[in-house]
C-alpha cells in the first residue's frame, strides 16, 4: 500500500503533512494464497471432469437400490475431516469471542478476521466450517452402512458438499487475495483440506 499523508493541528497552527507509512502486504503469504488458489482451481476442474466422464459410475449412485462402482472408503477422509473441523472451531472460536488469532509468521490472520466478509447474514462463516466438517464425517460413515439406499445417497452428498466446499474456499480466497489484501494461514489450511477430501472422493 502506498504511505498516506496527515496534517497535524497544534494550537489552530497546521503543521506541513506527516508521512504514515502502511504496512506492504506479506508477499510470502499472498504467493502461498496464489498457489493454492491455482491448486483448488486445477482441482475442481479436474474434479468436474471426472463428474462429467462418470456418467454410469453417477447412473448407478441415482438408482439408490443400486451397488455404486465406488465408494469413498478411504479412512483418509476421516481424519481430514478432523484436521478440517479442529481448523473450523477454532477460527469460531476467535469469531465469536474476538479474540487475536495465532498467525504464525505468514499472513495477517486478524486482518482477515476483523474483516466484513467472516459473516454471512450474521452467522460466522467458520461456524459454517464446523457444520461442514461434521456433515462429512455423517456423511462418510453412512456410505459405509449396508443399506444401498442410505449408501448412495451419502455419496452423493459427499460430492455435492466437497464440491460446494471447494468452490466457496475459493471464492473466500479470492476474497482475501483481491478484496480484504490480507492473507489467513489457517483459512488456507481448511481451502486446501477441503480441496484434498473433494478428490478423495471424486477419484476412485
Amino acid at each position: 500500500a502506498a504511505p498516506t499523508l496527515s496534517v497535524l493541528t497544534i494550537g489552530g497552527e497546521e503543521l506541513p503533512p506527516a508521512e504514515i507509512k502502511v504496512s506492504p502486504p506479506d508477499p510470502v503469504g499472498f504467493a502461498l494464497a496464489g498457489v493454492v488458489l491455482a491448486g483448488m482451481v486445477a482441482a475442481l476442474g479436474y474434479a468436474a471432469w471426472r463428474v462429467g466422464t462418470a456418467q454410469q459410475h453417477l447412473f448407478q449412485l441415482l438408482q439408490l437400490a443400486r451397488d455404486p462402482l465406488t465408494y469413498a472408503k478411504t479412512w483418509a477422509i476421516p481424519l481430514l475431516g478432523l484436521v478440517g473441523l479442529g481448523i473450523a472451531a477454532y477460527l469460531a472460536y476467535v469469531e465469536i469471542t474476538l479474540v487475536e488469532a495465532i498467525c504464525g509468521p505468514i499472513g495477517e490472520c486478524n486482518i482477515v478476521q476483523s474483516s466484513p466478509y467472516v459473516r454471512i447474514l450474521g452467522i460466522p462463516v467458520a461456524v459454517l466450517g464446523v457444520l461442514h466438517y461434521l456433515a462429512i464425517g455423517v456423511l462418510w460413515v453412512g456410505q459405509r452402512y449396508p443399506v444401498r439406499r442410505l449408501a448412495n445417497l451419502s455419496v452423493l452428498g459427499l460430492l455435492g458438499l466437497t464440491l460446494f466446499g471447494t468452490l466457496f474456499s475459493i471464492y473466500l480466497t479470492c476474497l482475501e487475495i483481491f478484496v480484504v489484501r490480507a492473507i489467513c494461514t489457517w483459512c488456507l489450511g481448511s481451502a486446501v483440506t477441503t480441496t484434498i477430501l473433494m478428490l478423495l472422493v471424486v477419484v476412485p
